[in-house]
C-alpha cells in the first residue's frame, strides 16, 4: 500500500501536463523525493520514461537534489535524463542509509569545460592560441586564474583523440581580434615549453571553467557538509548506498563522491564521453571518488573514460593527534575543509609518524567523541606508549576493496588510485597513465600501513607510466611480514615508450605467476618489472 501511494504521488507529481520541458523541474522533483522520505522507508521516486528534466541553476545546498535523513528510498529514473546547470551537483545524500538511484543518465548544459583546436604554439614564451569548437561555450577571458587543478587544460592527440599524460595550468586567458584566444600558464618557464613543444596545431585541448562561484554548500547544525560542490552525485556520513545503471556524460567536478560513508556500491555505473558527439572528455574530475571509514566500496560492471583525473580514487583520510594522555586522546581531521571525522567505537585503527615514515602499532576504539567540527576526543581500549603528538591515525579497513568486471579507458591520470586492500578482477585498462596505483606518501591519503592488492585476470594495455604501481616511502612504513601484491592471470601489452608491467618501491612480499606480456609496437620492453 505505502508503495502504491507513493507510486501515485509521483504520478501526481509527474503529471502529463509536464510533459513539454520545463525551464527547471527541480522543485517537481524535490517535493516527490521529500513527500518518499515523510512516508518512511521503502519509498519509491519514479520519473517518466525517457523524459529529459532540467535542473536550472540555485545557489541553495549547491542546487542539488537533497536526500537527507532517509531509509530505505529508491530513485528509479526509469530511463530518463537529468540536464543539469554546471554551477550545481545533482544529488546530495547524507545522513542516510539503504539508498537505491538507478536507471538514470546525467548530462550538463552548458558543459562545464570548453573543447577547442589547437592554432598554434610559442614554447619560447609559454603561450598557446586555440579556437573553440562550434557547440563549446567559451572560456573566461581573465588575467587572474588561480594555480589550481580547476584551472587545468588538458591536451589531445589530432590522429588518435585520445588524452595525452600532461598536462598545463592557465595563468590567463585573452580574447584575439581573430575570434581566437591566447592561454599562459603557471608552472615553471622549462616545464611549459617541453609541453608545449610537444603540442602541433590541429590537436585538441579542454579547459575547466569556474562555474563554481554560484555554488553554496549546505550544513548542520555540528558543521558537517550535507551537500558541497564535489560531485554530481555525492554521499556523506551515510550507509549502504547503492548506485546502479546510472551514466555520467559530464560533470564540472567528480562524478560520484562518498565521505564518511560504508558499504558503498557501484553496479553497471558509466562514465562517457556522449555517444554521438564530438566530446574528447566526460568529467572534469575523478570518475568516482570514496574516503572511506572501514567499510570499503564495491564496483561492479562499470565503465570509465575521458575522466580528466583519476577514474576511480579510493582512500581512508588522516587524522591527527593533537594531545595524549595515555589512552585519551584529543585528534583532528586532515583532509579538506568539507570533511569530517566519522569513526565510531569499536573500530580498529593504526599509526603512523610520517616524519620518520615509521609505522607505529594499531589499537582499537573504545570511545569517540567530537568536540566540534572536524575534532575529537577518543580513547583506545589499550594505551600504545610509542605514539605521542604529531603522528597520524587511520581507521583500518573491515573488509576489500571489490572491482570486478570493469573497463577503464583512455582517462588522464590513475585509472585506480588505491590505498586499502583490495580484490580486482577480469578488468581492462586501455591508455591509461597508471592502471592500478597502490601509493602512499602524503600526509592526508592512507590507510598506513596499505594492505594486499590482490589482482586476477586483468589486461593492461598501452599504460603511460605503468601498469601496476606500489609505492611506500620507507620499509619501516609496514609491519613485519607485509605482503604488497599478489598477481595472477593477467596479460599486459606495453610499448617501447611504457614498457612497465610493474614498478614498486620499498615493498615486500610480490607474488607473480601466469602473466604474460607482449609488446604493442615490436619493440621489446627492456625492464617490465622493476622494483626499488
Amino acid at each position: 500500500m505505502k508503495r502504491f501511494l507513493l507510486y501515485s504521488l509521483c504520478l501526481v507529481f509527474f503529471s502529463p501536463s509536464l510533459k513539454s520541458r520545463a525551464e527547471d523541474d527541480f522543485s517537481t522533483i524535490q517535493k516527490a523525493i521529500t513527500a518518499s522520505i515523510q512516508q518512511g522507508p521503502g519509498g519509491v521516486v519514479t520519473l517518466e520514461p525517457g523524459r529529459t528534466y532540467r535542473l536550472g541553476t540555485r545557489p541553495e545546498a549547491v542546487g542539488a537534489l537533497t536526500v537527507i535523513g532517509a531509509d530505505g528510498l529508491t530513485i528509479d529514473g526509469n530511463g530518463a535524463t537529468l540536464l543539469a546547470h554546471p554551477s550545481c551537483m545533482v544529488f546530495a545524500i547524507a545522513k542516510s542509509r539503504n539508498i537505491t538511484v538507478k536507471n538514470l543518465e546525467i548530462d550538463y548544459d552548458p558543459l562545464p569545460y570548453t573543447q577547442a583546436v589547437i592554432q598554434s604554439t610559442d614554447p619560447e614564451s609559454g603561450t598557446l592560441t586555440f579556437v573553440p569548437m562550434s557547440g563549446y561555450p567559451e572560456p573566461e577571458v581573465s588575467d587572474g586564474y588561480i594555480d589550481t587543478h580547476w584551472s587545468d587544460s588538458m591536451f589531445y592527440d589530432r590522429d588518435s583523440r585520445k588524452i595525452a599524460h600532461v598536462h598545463l595550468r592557465y595563468r590567463t586567458i585573452s580574447r584575439n581580434e581573430d575570434g581566437t584566444f591566447t592561454a599562459t600558464f603557471h608552472w615553471d618557464p622549462a616545464s611549459v615549453s617541453r609541453v608545449l613543444a610537444a603540442r602541433k596545431p590541429g590537436d585538441f585541448l579542454t579547459i575547466k571553467l569556474p562555474y563554481y562561484r554560484e555554488a553554496q554548500p549546505l550544513r548542520d547544525t555540528d558543521g558537517r557538509f550535507l551537500a558541497a560542490y564535489s560531485a554530481a552525485i555525492r554521499v556523506a556520513y551515510s550507509k549502504d548506498v547503492r548506485v546502479e545503471n546510472v551514466t555520467l556524460y559530464a560533470a564540472p567536478r567528480m562524478g560520484f563522491g562518498a565521505v564518511g560513508s560504508e558499504g558503498m556500491v557501484l553496479d553497471h555505473y558509466r562514465v562517457l564521453r556522449k555517444p554521438g558527439t564530438d566530446r574528447l572528455a566526460s568529467l572534469c574530475s575523478d570518475g568516482a571518488h570514496f574516503k572511506s571509514v572501514s567499510i570499503m566500496p564495491t564496483l561492479s560492471h562499470c565503465h570509465f573514460e575521458g575522466t580528466m583525473d583519476d577514474a576511480v580514487h579510493v582512500k581512508i583520510s588522516s587524522a591527527c593527534i593533537v594531545e595524549k594522555q595515555g589512552k585519551k586522546l584529543v585528534i583532528v581531521h586532515n583532509d579538506i575543509a568539507y570533511d569530517d571525522i566519522a569513526m565510531e567505537p569499536g573500530m580498529r585503527v593504526s599509526f603512523y609518524d610520517f616524519a620518520a615514515k615509521r609505522h607505529l602499532g594499531f589499537a582499537v576504539l573504545h570511545s569517540v567523541k567530537p568536540t566540534q567540527y572536524r575534532q575529537a576526543e577518543i580513547e583506545l581500549e589499550e594505551d600504545v606508549p610509542e605514539i605521542f603528538p604529531g603522528v597520524l591515525l587511520y581507521t583500518c579497513p573491515e573488509t576489500l576493496l571489490e572491482v570486478s568486471d570493469c573497463t577503464f579507458k583512455n582517462s588522464f591520470n590513475n585509472a585506480l588510485l588505491v590505498h586499502p586492500s583490495a580484490v580486482i578482477r577480469n578488468t581492462w585498462f586501455e591508455d591509461v597513465n597508471v592502471a592500478i596505483h597502490a601509493i602512499t606518501h602524503e600526509i592526508i591519503e592512507g590507510p598506513m600501513p596499505p594492505g594486499l592488492m590482490t589482482v586476477e585476470n586483468c589486461d593492461f594495455v598501452r599504460c603511460g607510466d605503468a601498469a601496476i604501481a606500489l609505492y611506500v616511502p620507507s620499509p619501516e612504513s609496514l609491519p613485519e611480514g607485509s605482503r604488497a601484491l599478489k598477481l595472477s592471470q593477467s596479460r599486459f601489452r606495453l610499448s617501447d615508450h611504457n614498457g612497465i608491467a610493474v614498478r614498486s618501491h620499498n615493498q615486500t612480499g610480490i607474488d607473480i605467476e601466469e602473466i604474460s606480456i607482449e609488446s604493442c609496437d615490436g619493440v621489446e620492453p627492456t625492464a617490465p618489472i622493476q622494483k626499488f
